[in-house]
């Protein structure tokens, strides 16, 4: 909250969905990210979500849990904005539509709001990925549904995931590295 408030909070959404726990790494990012808001005079607040994935509710729960925790434990704003970026938009829209009296406006920045189809392109990239490199799974392993990422029970670790691409693309070695197939 700036020293010369204008009475303007602005709580944010952030864009995602990420994967894993929450981290207040996002946060941080976000605060850095959107500084502007804090430097135009507007308080600004923002969750990391609790849970990571596709919890569109949820998340908004969180964001209108984070509104009256600053009009609680800060101040009671005059008017209070909410923002949500990119999948964060999908967020907002739903919390306008949980908590209608919590906000007097909402704002979208490269929002998502078409819910999880605008993410088929995902879809496409890891099916043609396994085309190309045929490693994930690889050949002997369990398959699965290519569009729910690691199944449940995988043990496979971000590490092993990570050297799988770099096995098939290259992409920790700079271009001219790289093998024919990779390139």
């Amino acid at each position: 909250m700036p020293a010369q408030w204008s009475g303007v909070l602005v709580v944010h959404a952030h864009g995602g969905p990420t994967l894993g726990p929450p981290s207040a790494a996002r946060a941080d990012e976000d605060i850095k990210r959107w500084a502007i808001t804090v430097r135009e005079g507007h308080a600004w607040a923002g969750s990391v979500f609790r849970q990571g994935g596709f919890a569109v509710t949820t998340a908004a729960e969180d964001t209108e849990r984070v509104r009256c925790i600053f009009v609680e434990h800060v101040a009671k704003p005059r008017r209070t904005l909410l923002h949500g970026q990119s999948w964060g938009a999908m967020v907002t829209t739903r919390a306008a539509e949980l908590f209608p009296r919590s906000w007097e406006g909402i704002l979208l920045t490269s929002g998502v709001v078409a819910g999880p189809a605008n993410y088929d392109f995902r879809l496409d990239l890891r099916a043609l990925y396994q085309h190309l490199c045929n490693n994930h799974p690889r050949p002997g392993e369990p398959s699965y549904p290519l569009n729910i990422g690691l199944p449940a029970d995988s043990k496979l670790t971000s590490a092993e995931l990570a050297q799988r691409a770099d096995d098939c693309l290259g992409v920790r070695k700079p271009a001219a590295q790289r093998s024919p197939a990779q390139a």
